[in-house]
């Protein structure tokens, strides 16, 4: 099975993503510091499934994040988006929060690959996904007024207002979701877990990464 977060991380660097499956994650103190600013914004009453469907089929604005998971090309693949939107019953946003010690000035490659891929997996679970809109949200780290995003997040007009006065601690990327370039950006990275090449070192990965930037 292959995980949207390493399949993503196949962008950065693929000799990367081998250590990590070989040898497991090693934390350092800037992972520690996005975990827990991942709990403190994201945090969630858990819920039933019932519970999680009456609110997406509610019709309303409904924050929820699952597990997602489908075969793509022969290999499952699966992951759990930070935030998923439901309106009108359909999914209208996946969002990605990602902290950073400086805001880039735009998405990276690999983010928004991740983001892509929750998409396409929504869209093979049957959801429809036709007005799906992919954001990514980077926050610096050390910002101190990160709990501010817990209720501004969800909210499009909020999350705008927020980083308008803060630009250099918060950045948010919206893009459309592209069921052509998601399936394109998986396939190559899928040719690694199908055992059809070895993984690529970070020079190499940087080229197809910026071939692939629009």
């Amino acid at each position: 099975m292959a995980l949207t977060s390493l399949i993503a991380e196949q962008y950065y660097c693929e000799e990367k993503v081998e250590l990590k499956l070989v040898r497991g994650d090693v934390s350092t103190p800037e992972m520690c510091e996005g975990e827990r600013i991942h709990e403190e914004v994201l945090a969630m009453k858990p819920a039933r499934l019932e519970e999680l469907v009456a609110g997406i089929v509610s019709g309303r604005r409904y924050g929820c994040r699952f597990p997602l998971l489908a075969e793509v090309e022969g290999v499952p693949v699966a992951g759990v988006p930070d935030l998923l939107v439901f309106e009108s019953g359909r999914p209208v946003e996946v969002i990605e929060l990602k902290t950073t010690k400086r805001i880039p000035s735009y998405p990276w490659k690999a983010n928004k690959v991740q983001a892509l891929v929750y998409g396409l997996l929504l869209d093979l679970m049957g959801f429809d996904c036709s007005g799906l809109k992919l954001t990514v949200c980077y926050v610096r780290r050390g910002w101190e007024l990160v709990p501010l995003l817990r209720s501004a997040l969800v909210l499009r007009d909020a999350r705008r207002r927020l980083e308008e006065k803060h630009p250099d601690d918060l950045r948010v990327f919206t893009f459309s979701y592209d069921r052509l370039e998601a399936e394109s950006d998986v396939r190559w990275a899928l040719s690694y877990w199908r055992g059809e090449r070895e993984p690529i070192p970070h020079e190499e990965t940087r080229e197809v990464r910026e071939v692939r930037v629009p």
